[in-house]
């Protein structure tokens, strides 16, 4: 799953070459403004000559980030029986291959989500595995639509609940991981959890001065060197 950054994504087809992928799917949409969507032309130019087998869906309007990955589960898992995801800021392990392939294994088995990168335990996607039938569970429902005495006991009290569920409706600051974690549970979606993380998060949290004095967001470094282009769309 792509957007705007074509150096992280550079360094994610660089590391899964391993997994020898008979297809990679690449899903893109553009940008709500001028300046950003060149950063996507650039991403297209890189996709566009990836040596990979490949798929491509560009969707023409700016969707953001809930809605692309629905979009993109979506398209893939009428394609595929099952298959890896991995966003453009998820970089695979080296020598993770055979790993993989084993735990692929028991999905093919056993159904639901392999989850294989960091924090996976929690309702975080930083490198995960699907069939279609548990893709197209997920996105079959909008979790504020889940009935409330099923969900709400997963939250501190009812604000916190229907403070979530609002932020969620809007897009506004919380992950799609969020509303995923709670719809697995709510349909006892079985989940696959590698023994060791096999991927890194391509961003490194730090306070700049400036507009970020007292936050964190990330900055993009490559090989444990930060990267002086400002790229802070993570």
């Amino acid at each position: 799953m792509a957007y705007r950054r074509t150096m992280e994504l550079q360094l994610v087809l660089e590391s899964i070459k391993q997994l020898n992928p008979s297809v990679v799917y690449f899903h893109i949409h553009n940008a709500p403004d001028e300046e950003s969507q060149k950063e996507v032309n650039e991403v297209k130019k890189l996709i566009a000559s990836c040596e990979f087998t490949k798929k491509v869906k560009y969707e023409k309007e700016f969707l953001g980030l809930r809605r692309a990955v629905l979009s993109a589960l979506e398209w893939i898992s009428n394609e595929e029986d099952q298959f890896y995801v991995f966003e453009d800021d998820i970089v695979l392990h080296k020598n993770s291959a055979v790993s993989l392939d084993k735990y692929m294994t028991k999905l093919n088995k056993e159904g639901g989500v392999l989850k294989f990168g960091e924090w996976r335990e929690r309702p975080v996607y930083w490198g995960w595995a699907v069939t279609s039938q548990t893709a197209k569970q997920l996105i079959s429902k909008d979790v504020w639509d889940l009935p409330q005495e099923l969900i709400a006991p997963y939250f501190d009290d009812v604000w916190h609940y229907k403070g979530t569920m609002e932020a969620l409706k809007r897009g506004d600051g919380l992950a799609w991981d969020d509303e995923f974690g709670i719809i697995s549970k709510f349909m006892n979606i079985k989940e696959i959890i590698s023994k060791d993380q096999l991927t890194d998060h391509i961003g490194h949290v730090t306070t700049r001065e400036g507009g970020y004095t007292n936050g964190t967001f990330h900055v993009s470094f490559r090989n444990g060197v930060l990267v002086p282009k400002e790229n802070d769309n993570a």
